[in-house]
């Protein structure tokens, strides 16, 4: 369960390793403008993930070429 910066998002996901793979999402189509192009990388960047790496508090997701999709920062919440 999360959150792409617009819509909510439901989906599971198999870790072996450092290898990964999300199952097919389930998410709302709320209308949110300006964020149209963000919330749709996100989304790729999900269902593309084949490896992930944990560098210090940020979580990085690969693709099965080894480029980096996407970068996460760990955040400590108030």
């Amino acid at each position: 369960v999360g959150s792409n910066g617009c819509n909510r998002f439901m989906a599971g996901y198999t870790l072996e390793a450092d290898r990964m793979q999300f199952s097919p999402a389930a998410t709302t189509r709320m209308a949110c403008p300006g964020s149209e192009e963000l919330s749709r990388r996100f989304d790729e960047a999900l269902q593309s993930a084949q490896r992930w790496r944990v560098l210090g508090q940020q979580l990085e997701l690969y693709d099965g070429g080894d480029r980096l999709l996407a970068r996460f920062q760990a955040e400590v919440a108030p």
